[in-house]
């Protein structure tokens, strides 16, 4: 029996701008062939979080925002196989997946149904003068919006990155009251809490996602970083082949509804009969794979 080669990379890419340093490019090269992205991830603000439980108003606080279904789903288990073979296929071009099926993305309906993130408000932009700032411009920002000014020894990349502790331990206090003595400074960061009532916070979540793709498609990206659990959900609801069994559940108990992210994790913890597998050939071979129907 015959059988025709396979395709090479693309079929037609003359709107493939990026595809000459675009990972897929190396995996056809065999460059890429057993190595997949690392992680990025607070996993040590899971575990403070889960030693320190909210306090009543940060709880009302984070459920007007829309943020609050994000903890109670929890902690997940990522898939970093499975993470690294979508983003082999992520298109920055297009802000696409592409597969044998066609071509396929996170939409804002999907971070509202999977994980309750309001996709409604105002939206949220990074003005031109904010990135060309400094240094210590970042951090002066910072403190005059949360009121905590870290020191240079707790950054990293030029202001990029933060340690968490110094974070922690300056929000871990709040007033109980606000009265005249209370300092202006404090008075500000509790008003501007209220301000992030406003905003669609799911469609910044997803455009970070969607940036931190977008990087790491490209072969110089060792890591990926943005809301990856969402990937993660969106792809075993999305791809049927990719669908893990649902987690067992107790006797006379139904799956939650909305968001549908929750089905996937306990109450008690992460359902472990749906941890990684960390088969980066298999996951590669399964989307390559898919029909339509």
């Amino acid at each position: 029996m015959d059988f025709s080669p396979a395709q090479r990379g693309p079929a037609e890419d003359k709107l493939l701008l990026l595809q000459g340093d675009h990972r897929s490019s190396f995996v056809w090269e065999g460059q890429l062939s057993d190595k997949p992205l690392r992680a990025r991830r607070p996993d040590n603000l899971w575990e403070f979080m889960a030693q320190h439980p909210f306090h009543a108003r940060v709880v009302a606080r984070l459920q007007d925002t829309g943020f609050y279904t994000i903890f109670w789903i929890g902690w997940m288990q990522l898939d970093w196989s499975l993470i690294t073979a979508l983003v082999e296929r992520w298109r920055p071009e297009m802000h696409t997946f592409h597969l044998p099926t066609g071509e396929a993305t996170i939409t804002l309906e999907d971070i509202q149904v999977l994980y309750g993130l309001r996709v409604d408000g105002r939206v949220v932009a990074l003005p031109q003068y904010i990135r060309s700032m400094m240094h210590g411009q970042y951090l002066d920002m910072m403190g005059q919006f949360t009121g905590y000014r870290p020191q240079d020894d707790a950054v990293q990349r030029g202001g990029s990155r933060v340690a968490l502790s110094g974070i922690r331990d300056h929000m871990a206090f709040l007033h109980p009251d606000i009265t005249g003595e209370t300092e202006d400074l404090h008075i500000e960061r509790y008003t501007r809490l209220a301000l992030l009532l406003l905003f669609g916070w799911g469609a910044v979540v997803l455009a970070y996602l969607y940036r931190s793709m977008c990087r790491a498609s490209m072969l110089c990206a060792v890591d990926i970083c943005g809301f990856l659990p969402l990937l993660q959900v969106w792809t075993w609801q999305r791809i049927m082949p990719l669908h893990p069994p649902l987690p067992p559940l107790a006797p006379g108990e139904a799956y939650p509804f909305l968001p549908l992210a929750s089905r996937w994790v306990l109450r008690h913890g992460n359902y472990r009969g749906i941890d990684a597998h960390h088969n980066l050939l298999l996951v590669r071979d399964v989307l390559d794979m898919l029909v339509a129907g």
